[in-house]
């Protein structure tokens, strides 16, 4: 699948209380992404919790996973499969560090509204 790239700039970094990692939201076009930093670490996928809708950047990590804050369910921060196995999954979106930049790449088949009923 096609990725386009897109520069982020001016993150508001959530930082967590006695924690070793960071949240954020950002908007590219439609899509939502929650941004996840863990050191020089950065991990990107959608913002939208698959069973309960809630705000993932609004969540806290346990391990490797970020949990949802509505009903605690938690997915892999790698491959995005819920850890419970219910079957519900979050995207996973590619992130790249150039010179200090931070990209994020999304499917281009996401950002044409046209493929967004099919």
């Amino acid at each position: 699948m096609a990725v386009k790239w897109y520069k982020l700039e001016g993150i508001n970094w959530i930082e967590q209380d006695n924690r070793n990692y960071s949240l954020a939201f950002q908007k590219i076009g439609s899509a939502k992404i929650c941004l996840l930093k863990r050191g020089d670490a950065i991990d990107a996928f959608q913002n939208k919790c698959p069973h309960a809708g809630g705000s993932l950047s609004e969540g806290w990590v346990e391990n490797d996973s970020i949990v949802c804050p509505v009903h605690r369910h938690k997915f892999d921060i790698k491959n995005g499969r819920e850890t419970t196995e219910q079957g519900n999954c979050i995207r996973i979106y590619p992130v790249k560090i150039i010179d200090a930049d931070l990209f994020i790449g999304l499917p281009v088949s996401y950002l044409n509204p046209i493929n967004w009923f099919k």
